[in-house]
């Protein structure tokens, strides 16, 4: 049996809850005065930049953080789910054709 797969596991889960912290922080506290889902973003691209470039974690992440942040937002759901998961596909692709960066895992 190969469980070579497992090995993300822990790493998505903590992954996972830190946006749901940020999506909660960026929710509940209104007064930023950056845009509140650029944290969000940054963190969404910082995941996919040191993954493995073969990896499709950073998409999946991208999805659960759009699916938190249109749960408690007042947009239109699907919005910023549709947004993140776009910004994180065109940011894989511009990392596999313009750039080399190190795999850290």
């Amino acid at each position: 049996m190969n469980f070579s797969g497992y090995s993300s596991i822990p790493r998505l889960f903590i992954a996972f809850l830190f946006i749901v912290f940020l999506v909660l922080v960026q929710t509940s506290f209104p007064f930023f005065v950056v845009p509140p889902y650029i944290f969000l973003i940054l963190f969404v691209i910082l995941y996919n930049a040191l993954e493995k470039e073969e990896s499709k974690e950073g998409l999946f992440l991208a999805v659960f953080a759009g699916f938190w942040f249109d749960v408690f937002t007042e947009s239109v759901m699907g919005g910023y789910m549709l947004l993140f998961l776009v910004l994180a596909f065109l940011f894989k692709i511009a990392l596999k054709r313009y750039v080399k960066v190190p795999s850290f895992s």
